[in-house]
């Protein structure tokens, strides 16, 4: 499965999506909605439902969706659908059941997300980044580079694992470089400038 939003994937989404590219999209974007809703307040019952809601409606609207970059970025795209169904969620009426195209109307790249959605936004992108370094680097290292994010102190990491420091410096630093790469490539996809 890719971590990443490919501007194929949006395009195959708006043509006739295939049910694997559905569960791909759906795996890819249910998780951050939800996290989205629980760092927004939504009790866990409720992420559930504007997860449900936003894929619902963005569902319905792939069969006439257009990827065009020049609209905007489709992050902001998915965070206004998201943050619309939050607000109906609040609504006296808990008017989940309304007609799910209202989700997902988008004014273009003016649409301007706080910087609480942006960083959300890129911490689902180094998740994804690195749960697939983890399937590409040797279990060693994965194990030196997590020992490292729980601590940051390299000579503690080296002397727990028998290790010299030299070498679980160089662990962090081609992990690093490796992170970056794949976070560079997932946003160049999303952004339709890489097929």
């Amino acid at each position: 499965m890719s971590l990443s939003t490919r501007s194929s994937l949006l395009r195959r989404m708006g043509a006739s999506p295939a049910d694997r590219d559905w569960v791909d999209f759906c795996d890819q974007y249910g998780p951050l909605i939800e996290r989205w809703c629980r760092r927004e307040g939504v009790q866990q019952a409720d992420a559930q439902d504007v997860r449900q809601l936003v894929l619902v409606a963005l569902g319905n609207c792939f069969p006439r969706f257009s990827y065009d970059r020049s609209r905007g970025r489709f992050r902001d795209y998915l965070g206004v659908a998201v943050r619309n169904a939050i607000r109906k969620l609040r609504t006296p009426d808990r008017a989940l059941h309304t007609d799910p195209d209202s989700l997902v109307q988008f004014q273009g790249p003016d649409v301007s997300l706080d910087e609480r959605w942006e960083q959300d936004w890129i911490q689902h992108h180094l998740r994804s980044a690195l749960a697939k370094v983890r399937r590409q680097v040797d279990a060693r290292s994965v194990e030196v580079f997590e020992r490292l994010l729980e601590t940051g102190d390299v000579q503690a990491v080296a002397a727990d694992l028998g290790i010299q420091t030299a070498a679980v410096q160089k662990i962090k630093e081609r992990m690093r470089t490796r992170l970056r790469q794949v976070v560079a490539e997932q946003v160049a996809r999303e952004d339709g400038l890489l097929g």
